[in-house]
């Protein structure tokens, strides 16, 4: 993908010189990665709110059952994301504390990094900048000449990849983003034309942020029920409704202009996912991590504190009941939810192309003359075969073909494998017809010869060969049948 570094790789590589390469050793990797985010977030928001809003809100981040998942898996991706922005909101709150140039220049750097990772990190990095224009309009005016010329130059250290790989025209990034709008299941192809289309688009990210905070969006297990309650949502909202209110008035907007800042910089990367084509998932809006939990945790312990200074015991008991609602509950809320999505994805072994059922399909192609390529007609096949068997399959991933001609190549070697999902768990329809459709043109049969299941006996994963026999049944006709 022309939006995706390879800085993951790179850091990974001293891993994989040290270690077995395999799935516990790239997860225990992902993992550590998202705990040293946990660590540089809780060092900004102790500068930034406090040690208790600070722990508070690394608390609600730890158990945020989101972030626990996509942090296993990497989906997204967003470990780095998460370390990078940490990093870099720490030290650009040093600098402005200490006025530490050097400071600055990690911050700078930690950036540019995010931005070679991924294109998107761009979200952020301007959600940041728009957000203390907005609140704190001054603080640019700290900066000096010799320092913004320092950071812009690590800014563009930290992604010169990403720039080397865009000197030719078109840049290749902006049309891998151009081809994956094409793709977008929803039809985002451009962005918004009008304000009605820009509001339901707005409206569409704030539920997918919703949906967030409750796991909803995890593709390991769709069809689970979500719970109809969202404690994280409520006190959220409320957070942010106490937030504004605060902020308008005159006498108190110097004091609230940190929770501001977090709010503005949630909404305006909401409103960067609204006015992209395609960033309508959950690994999408989940760049707004970690500020809505550091505004609840803000919120809470501000509460608290107006509590503890009325009259005892209703002030204790107030407080007290300020931190169910705003800590305990949402805490325990996120807690359970994670523990049923654990539950729900042991059952079943994953669901579609995040089955474990890979696993199975790995196995049997290299047990059944491996040396025959493997082609990949849907998405979420090829670099997971390609990853379990060490390059001992020849995988082809052919998903994003536009015709039939891309396959025409691949029908003149007997012997390959061609590996779809079932039809209703198919990414990519098109890439399907027109797979179908070339082998129609060809004259060809198809036939199943394996097929994947996950741990409730659903199919997942169809393995076909083609041959020139007269009679064979179509795929359409076919498919799950032969196990």
């Amino acid at each position: 993908m022309g939006y995706l570094g390879a800085l993951k790789t790179i850091v990974f590589v001293p891993i994989a010189a040290a270690l077995h390469l395999g799935p516990k050793s790239v997860r225990y990797f992902t993992i550590m990665i998202g705990a040293l985010a946990l660590i540089a977030i809780s060092a900004f928001a102790r500068r930034f709110l406090g040690p208790m809003a600070a722990a508070l809100g690394a608390f609600l981040l730890a158990t945020d059952p989101s972030y626990l998942i996509y942090c296993r898996t990497d989906y997204g991706p967003t470990v780095l994301m998460m370390l990078l922005k940490g990093v870099a909101l720490w030290q650009l709150l040093v600098w402005w504390q200490t006025r530490n140039s050097w400071s600055l220049y990690r911050a700078a750097f930690a950036m540019g990094l995010g931005l070679y990772d991924k294109t998107n990190f761009l979200w952020i990095v301007i959600a940041i900048a728009g957000a203390v224009l907005m609140v704190a309009p001054r603080s640019f005016t700290r900066l000096t000449r010799q320092e913004v010329m320092r950071a812009g130059c690590l800014f563009i250290v930290g992604c010169l990849p990403l720039i080397v790989y865009n000197r030719h025209w078109p840049p290749p990034t902006w049309t891998a983003l151009k081809t994956q709008n094409m793709m977008a299941r929803r039809g985002e192809t451009g962005a918004p034309r009008s304000f009605p289309e820009l509001e339901h688009r707005l409206m569409q990210r704030a539920r997918v942020l919703n949906n967030l905070f409750t796991a909803s969006t995890v593709n390991y297990v769709r069809g689970y029920l979500a719970p109809r309650l969202a404690p994280m949502s409520v006190v959220f909202f409320v957070a942010s409704v106490i937030t504004v209110i605060c902020y308008m008035l005159r006498r108190l907007r110097r004091r609230w202009r940190g929770e501001m800042l977090l709010l503005l910089a949630t909404f305006l990367i909401i409103l960067f996912a609204a006015v992209t084509p395609g960033a309508y998932e959950g690994h999408h809006l989940i760049l707004s991590y970690p500020f809505p939990h550091l505004l609840v945790a803000a919120i809470a312990i501000r509460c608290m504190r107006l509590c503890s200074q009325m009259r005892k015991p209703l002030g204790t008991i107030a407080a007290g009941a300020v931190f169910l609602a705003g800590v305990a509950g949402p805490v325990t809320g996120s807690t359970l939810r994670y523990r049923q999505v654990m539950v729900q994805l042991q059952k079943t072994g994953g669901t579609g192309s995040w089955s474990d059922g890979i696993y199975a399909l790995d196995s049997w192609l290299e047990q059944y003359d491996s040396a025959q390529p493997v082609v990949a007609v849907d998405w979420g096949i090829g670099q997971p075969l390609a990853v379990l068997s060490q390059g001992r399959l020849h995988c082809v991933e052919l998903w994003s073909v536009h015709d039939a001609a891309g396959y025409q190549g691949l029908f003149n070697g007997p012997g390959s494998r061609y590996v779809l999902h079932p039809p209703d768990g198919t990414h990519f329809p098109k890439a399907r017809d027109i797979f179908l459709e070339a082998v129609r043109v060809r004259g060809l049969q198809i036939h199943l010869v394996k097929t994947i299941t996950d741990r409730m006996g659903h199919p997942v994963l169809l393995v076909y060969v083609l041959s020139r026999n007269i009679g064979s049944e179509p795929l359409s006709e076919r498919q799950g049948t032969a196990r």
